[in-house]
């Protein structure tokens, strides 16, 4: 992580007082000693979100009742640079602000980050403003991936469950199942597999399979 000289790391804070969130340390942003309109950015090295999933930023902030219109906030930008990123949220500090909390204390925020940053080159920007009010203190810097889901079953297909007076050649076919690469299938007459005519084929993106089958005969398939 790379930061402007604004921000630093503190073992404990004085405006207002308090103690990080978890272990020894935590990010400081003193506020109280600079301007109104100053800020401070604290950036991460470059991010690869090109592994399938959705991606998240969290981090805790301790907000207090010290009223003022000091800030925080979240970018993701395919540049080290919060100018022309994309904003992801706003933490006021003061807690009557946005999001709204009721007591003083620390305070877990996550974002997700657009997937539209799919690619090897990306970065998080934590942007401090200050108002010249109290301090900003944030700990437990993450960012994490959530695997993508895996696709759900075969819900349209056809011939139905059960079906009778088929011709020998009939097709087996089904609808396309989201976020599936692709399709095997299974079909026979030995329950309870149905795999003697077909066994787990790799059919690829194909939405249909022919074969020829008995007549009077029973076949399952999957």
């Amino acid at each position: 992580i790379r930061r402007q000289r604004q921000m630093c790391i503190r073992d404990s804070g004085i405006a207002p007082v308090q103690t990080p969130h978890l272990g020894s340390w935590q990010i400081r942003f003193n506020s109280a000693n600079f301007g109104a309109g100053t800020s401070g950015e604290l950036r991460t090295n470059v991010q690869n979100f090109t592994t399938a999933g959705t991606y998240t930023v969290s981090l805790w902030m301790y907000r207090d009742n010290w009223v003022g219109n000091d800030k925080l906030e979240v970018f993701v930008n395919t540049t080290q640079t919060s100018v022309g990123g994309t904003l992801l949220g706003t933490i006021n500090r003061d807690r009557a602000q946005s999001p709204a909390e009721g007591t003083n204390g620390w305070y877990q925020y996550t974002f997700t980050i657009p997937s539209t940053f799919n690619t090897a080159t990306n970065y998080v920007i934590f942007k401090a403003t200050s108002a010249f009010g109290k301090d900003i203190y944030v700990d437990d810097l993450s960012i994490d991936r959530l695997p993508a889901a895996p696709p759900g079953c075969v819900t349209s297909f056809s011939p139905a469950p059960g079906v009778t007076g088929l011709c020998t050649n009939a097709n087996l076919t089904w609808g396309i199942v989201p976020l599936a690469s692709g399709y095997k299938i299974s079909v026979g007459t030995n329950a309870p597999n149905y795999n003697n005519v077909a066994n787990n084929i790799d059919l690829g993106v194909a939405l249909s399979y022919t074969t020829i089958f008995n007549p009077s005969t029973t076949y399952g398939w999957k």
